[in-house]
């Protein structure tokens, strides 16, 4: 009997000292999955050939106004990945009752408003971006994203009409929303801007854009408030780091397509959890369809 006792606490250690260390190597492989990640971003970073050379951008008037749509687009990407990371939360707290296909499309649309949000405070300080000419600028760069994420393709769009519509025209949020995102049922979308969460985070998104603002355009005071704040993880933080840092550089819109391309393809490739992928796609895909809107504004 005391052999049998024995023999069965060998087993035990055995078993549990094998499941600490498959735990530790499945941890070990996501750490190195997502450093991976960073460094193939930091590496694209570091051997990214600007169409305009460095030295002489500043003296040419084209760079004034990419610069600054740059740096404008960057409270819509931050606006927009801060929303919809946390919208899951923001249902709940709602109390918002819904599928979950229901849950995404609120969550598509808080995008949206999150990223219309966070732009539009920084750019009242952008007069550079503003134009004195008709002449068309660049032009909409489009992702192509893979069929599961079909959902995301039109909030480029979406974002640039609400800015021009609401913000800069005389419709109310609420009528706006009804006619344009109908996949989000209207009665959701205004139990959600009712919540506490929602207006503590859009107080949120507010103070991050002004502080940037104030700032003059620096995209560290931009995440540094919203992972202060919570609404970023380290990750996250991290990752769009590396993009700010390399899509504010942007010389030309060509520049700002191979980035925003490059950086999605990386991320599609990744072993990033799929929450993590949809907010960064989604926050891409305004990258990719703002520029244009502040463009020609």
């Amino acid at each position: 009997m005391t052999k049998f006792k024995f023999s069965i606490l060998v087993l035990l250690i055995v078993f549990v000292t094998s499941s600490i260390f498959i735990s530790c190597e499945t941890e070990d492989i996501n750490v190195t999955e997502n450093s991976e990640l960073l460094t193939n971003l930091q590496n694209f970073n570091n051997d990214y050939k600007y169409e305009l050379n460095s030295k002489n951008y500043a003296s040419k008037g084209f760079w004034g106004w990419v610069a600054t749509v740059a740096a404008t687009v960057s409270g819509d990407v931050i606006g927009a990945a801060t929303t919809v990371s946390a919208a899951s939360e923001l249902i709940v707290a709602a109390s918002i009752a819904t599928t979950p296909a229901g849950g995404t499309a609120v969550a598509v649309a808080a995008g949206v408003v999150g990223a219309v949000g966070g732009s539009y405070v920084a750019y009242q300080a952008a007069s550079s971006s503003k134009k004195s000419d008709k002449i068309k600028r660049g032009y909409l760069i489009n992702l192509h994203l893979p069929s599961e994420y079909n959902d995301l393709s039109s909030v480029g769009i979406l974002h640039n009409q609400m800015l021009n519509e609401c913000y800069f025209g005389k419709k109310t949020k609420k009528e706006w929303i009804a006619k344009n995102m109908k996949f989000a049922n209207l009665k959701n979308m205004e139990l959600l801007f009712k919540s506490k969460s929602w207006k503590k985070l859009y107080a949120n998104i507010e103070e991050a854009s002004t502080k940037y603002k104030s700032s003059n355009y620096d995209y560290l005071v931009l995440l540094d408030v919203n992972k202060k704040n919570n609404y970023l993880t380290t990750e996250m933080y991290n990752f769009y780091k590396l993009f700010l840092e390399a899509y504010t550089k942007s010389t030309s819109f060509k520049d700002m397509e191979n980035i925003v391309k490059f950086y999605s393809k990386t991320v599609i490739e990744s072993n990033l959890i799929k929450k993590d992928k949809r907010t960064i796609l989604f926050s891409l895909e305004i990258a990719s369809k703002s520029p244009y809107y502040w463009a020609n504004k």
